[in-house]
């Protein structure tokens, strides 16, 4: 991945250098040159073999769920309601392991009930 250091400069990192930050859900921290570094902006690396592919670096596992930067989900939000989501605005939720940050409509959401969305490759039909 490509990572903007809090200098400006651009690193390329892996993924299992990177952590969620449990102080500040918008960021992350990735370890670099022997330093944690506080990182607002993480982009796929250019060129990066099977970076399309379900389960490639930067997925998670939630409720037996991958969840997949590239992939599509149903959240349930609080409200009730439910929206239909990409992986990529999905978080691990560090203070509860059972629940997700979903980011919709400009706010972030904490959401327990993730559901691959409806013809995603490999999911079943809606029922009618």
């Amino acid at each position: 991945y490509n990572a903007t250091l809090p200098n400006g400069s651009s690193v390329t990192v892996s993924g299992s250098s990177i952590r969620p930050n449990p102080s500040n859900p918008s960021s992350v921290l990735v370890t670099y040159g022997g330093s944690t570094h506080v990182v607002f902006v993480i982009s796929p690396a250019a060129g990066a073999p099977g970076s399309q592919q379900p389960g490639s670096a930067g997925g998670f596992m939630f409720k037996g769920i991958l969840i997949s930067p590239t992939g599509s989900y149903i959240a349930t939000l609080p409200s009730g309601s439910s929206a239909t989501v990409s992986g990529s605005s999905i978080r691990p939720n560090p203070s509860n392991p059972s629940s997700v940050f979903v980011t919709y409509g400009g706010s972030t959401h904490v959401v327990f009930v993730i559901s691959p969305a409806a013809g995603a490759p490999g999911s079943q039909q809606p029922g009618s």
